[in-house]
């Protein structure tokens, strides 16, 4: 009878033998396709704990509902999520959703479809606010489990090639407190990141003859003092931590150092 490896899970140390799961490093509902780890390396629990406690509630914020929606990325099933906007006249809320071509609004109160409807057929012209929220506040203890979830993953992706690299980030004390902290959310109570534009979150780069947009890229520091930091831009915003430290100040004083130059670009790109 041949014998089965016990394989544990990179957050949970459980078994993680049988799961099944592909975990995205960044949701698939910020357009992430490439980036993920195969099954084996976050269990399955661990896996649909994120999903349902970090990235879910993310996602859902007014700021990512916003950014998605514009950008026309969808969920799992495709379906693109609405912004928020308000009918004036009506002082009724609604949802947004904007093409090039169009724009289509339907009320969040569906019981008030019939009031709106009418309203169009009556009334020729009529003000629409769709507030845009460009530097909305993040709920601060969610963006930071989510930023080190992003972070643990992107290192076991960049290191999984190296034979023993999963002991060595199991057994890697300076790890565990963020480890610790994306699991649980607390032990520390929070862990500060640097917050930052670096292009808009519509930008065109060209490449030759080819124009694309850049919905999200990171990165990791190794400094000379022995400091590991990541950094990751989602629609252009850059977040940063220090993942032996849950306090900033390391990475600020780096970034006065490199004169706020980004370490996603060190020589600035063609935009």
């Amino acid at each position: 009878m041949g014998v089965t490896n016990f394989i544990q899970c990179l957050f949970c140390r459980g078994d993680a033998t049988n799961s099944r799961s592909v975990e995205h490093i960044i949701p698939e509902s910020l357009g992430n396709i490439d980036h993920t780890l195969p099954p084996g390396i976050v269990c399955d629990r661990c896996n649909n704990y994120f999903a349902r406690k970090i990235e879910g509630p993310l996602l859902e914020t007014e700021h990512f509902r916003h950014l998605r929606s514009v950008m026309a990325i969808g969920n799992k099933r495709g379906r693109i999520p609405p912004m928020s906007g308000f009918v004036s006249h009506l002082k009724m809320p609604v949802n947004v959703w904007m093409d090039t071509s169009a724009i289509f609004v339907e009320p969040k109160d569906s019981g008030r479809a019939g009031e709106f409807v009418r309203s169009l057929l009556e009334r020729p012209q009529g003000t629409l606010f769709v507030p845009f929220p460009e530097k909305t506040q993040l709920e601060p203890h969610l963006m930071s489990r989510f930023i080190g979830k992003v972070a643990i993953e992107a290192l076991a992706l960049r290191v999984m090639h190296v034979e023993g690299w999963r002991e060595e980030l199991l057994s890697n004390e300076g790890l565990e407190p963020l480890r610790r902290f994306v699991r649980v959310g607390e032990k520390p109570k929070e862990w500060q990141f640097c917050r930052r534009n670096v292009y808009r979150f519509d930008q065109r780069f060209r490449d030759g003859t080819n124009v694309f947009e850049t919905l999200h890229e990171y990165d990791f520091v190794y400094t000379d003092q022995k400091l590991l930091f990541f950094v990751m831009a989602i629609f252009g915003e850059e977040f940063a931590i220090d993942m032996g430290n849950p306090e900033i100040q390391s990475y600020e004083t780096y970034l006065q150092e490199q004169n706020g130059v980004s370490p996603l670009y060190p020589v600035c790109p063609n935009r």
